[in-house]
């Protein structure tokens, strides 16, 4: 960053409002995907049990929702591929 460059990070929402303090003219993604898509894709990566698939998503359903200034919810229900060009695009700014 003292060089000019842009950073990425893949944060914690509870660690948001910190960062933002920090770094105030940071912009925030933020992928949203369906329910239904999160649980095939975890169940095709077969790392976790279905209990713990559920509790994932049932957790993820509880959060709060995310506010920030200079936020972009970026939908991540189609392709990595298609989820990638758009995140690309998104961070050379032509979005």
């Amino acid at each position: 960053m003292q060089a000019g460059a842009h950073v990425v990070i893949n944060g914690s929402r509870e660690y948001l409002p910190q960062a933002s303090q920090r770094y105030p003219d940071m912009r925030v993604i933020l992928l949203e995907v369906n329910s239904d898509i999160i649980r095939q894709r975890l169940v095709e990566r077969g790392r976790e049990t279905v209990q713990e698939i559920e509790a994932r998503i049932a957790h993820n359903q509880q959060l709060p929702p995310v506010g920030h200034p200079r936020l972009y919810v970026l939908n991540n229900d189609s392709s990595l591929a298609e989820t990638g060009a758009k995140l690309m695009a998104l961070l050379k700014g032509r979005d």
